[in-house]
């Protein structure tokens, strides 16, 4: 009785979040609905890395009247991505299309301070072509025939909701009339946009 023990304490202060990592992912259209996105956790040296996982959120892609580049609309809440582990370097990601998509990649240390490396990109996916467009020739006659050496070509591009028209352009091929009609098309060649 009357002896009392010693209880060492050790305290290790860590103020710093992790640093040195990296996010990378593309920019811009994209026609396919899978992408890769590249991550580094970076470290850190005084209490560890605990935890790493990637987010994304997501905007309608649209254009305003079908013709001019899509617009990004406004952009919903951040939402896990799949599972990543110490050593991550890649994630492969499945989007939506007419969505554009930004991503952030959030790191915690043992003691809960993050650091979220992030990018301005912006990616847009459109996986439809444009649609409803049109050529016809207005004055040719209904047999097919016409004595005229130029017709005018009326042509309608179309529309593309998502991503809008980024150019147009007219083909056109031709061969030697016969007795026995038209046979041996040459090859499309461009002719000048009206």
């Amino acid at each position: 009785a009357g002896s009392g023990a010693k209880i060492a304490l050790t305290a290790r202060e860590d103020t710093t979040p992790p640093a040195g990592g990296s996010l990378s992912y593309a920019n811009g259209y994209l026609t396919a609905t899978t992408i890769v996105v590249s991550v580094n956790e970076g470290s850190d040296p005084e209490t560890g890395i605990a935890s790493r996982q990637l987010f994304s959120r997501s905007a309608p892609l649209a254009s305003p009247d079908g013709l001019a580049a899509g617009t990004c609309g406004a952009y919903g809440s951040w939402t896990a991505v799949g599972v990543q582990t110490a050593g991550t370097t890649s994630v492969p990601v499945t989007l939506a299309t007419a969505t554009c998509s930004q991503f952030k990649y959030t790191v915690r240390n043992t003691i809960g301070l993050s650091t979220d490396y992030t990018s301005a990109n912006e990616l847009k996916v459109d996986t439809t072509p444009p649609s409803a467009g049109a050529v016809s020739l207005p004055g040719l006659p209904s047999g097919g025939y016409t004595t005229s050496p130029s017709l005018a070509l009326s042509v309608t591009a179309g529309t593309d909701p998502e991503s809008g028209i980024a150019s147009s352009k007219v083909e056109q091929n031709s061969t030697a009339l016969s007795p026995l009609g038209c046979s041996g098309f040459q090859a499309w060649a461009a002719t000048p946009n009206p």
